[in-house]
């Protein structure tokens, strides 16, 4: 198969990716997005010794328990086209699971690939109301800066040396930390939690809390894992 010649747009958030098909829908830009691709796996969190779809799915239903039945198959999707991407486009900002994905795709890309980002906040692509304004899209592609492949890929292959549980954004760079990194942060939010509260609304808090160590918001669903991992070894004692 011949390596497809324009440009295809990726991002890494399912807002993102909303919001630059509306764009297209609404005929902005329309030739700079004629496919737009969105990564479906969040890797932040499981081991990366096995980066099979398949071995994601099962690193993804560790920490979740609802389940997403098309994702081996969206994956293998994603893996297929990415070997065939003569020039892509990258959609990011500084968000954590955005900063963790662009290393992967590095990884997916040939070194010939032609790779360029626009980061979508800096660009100034968001209202005041913190909404994504499809029409300011156009305005945004003269922001684009080259993507160092190399650079990045040699970063992924770091974090799959170390192989830990959890990526966090830690002084602008992505680091590898342990699956119990959070658990005094869990601690202390169950310590200062009211009577009876739901095990949600412990995650959530958790969540937001260990925001600032993590660098941005890890899954609500791994601390919701993580409470009752230490709740199984007798380590906290609640009721939820």
């Amino acid at each position: 198969m011949s390596k497809i010649q324009h440009p295809v747009n990726i991002c890494f958030d399912s807002t993102v990716f909303a919001v630059l098909n509306l764009a297209k829908l609404a005929h902005v830009c329309t030739h700079e997005l004629d496919e737009i691709i969105e990564m479906p796996d969040n890797m932040t969190l499981g081991s990366l010794d096995d980066l099979s779809p398949e071995a994601r799915y099962a690193a993804y239903l560790q920490y979740a328990d609802f389940p997403k039945p098309d994702f081996i198959e969206r994956m293998h999707n994603f893996h297929q086209r990415i070997s065939h991407m003569a020039q892509v486009r990258i959609w990011t900002s500084n968000r954590l699971h955005e900063r963790v994905g662009m290393l992967y795709l590095a990884s997916l890309l040939a070194p010939n690939t032609t790779a360029t980002y626009i980061n979508y906040e800096q660009s100034g692509l968001r209202s005041p109301e913190n909404a994504i304004e499809p029409e300011r899209y156009l305005t945004c592609l003269t922001h684009e800066q080259v993507f160092d492949i190399t650079y990045a890929c040699a970063q992924w292959q770091q974090l799959v040396r170390e192989n830990a549980y959890v990526r966090v954004l830690n002084n602008n760079c992505v680091r590898s930390l342990p699956e119990d990194a959070f658990d005094s942060i869990i601690y202390k939010t169950l310590l200062d939690a009211e009577p009876h509260q739901s095990l949600p609304e412990l995650a959530y808090r958790a969540m937001h809390a260990s925001a600032k160590q993590a660098g941005g918001l890890l899954s609500d669903d791994f601390f919701r894992h993580r409470i009752l991992t230490l709740k199984a070894a007798g380590k906290v004692d609640f009721d939820a």
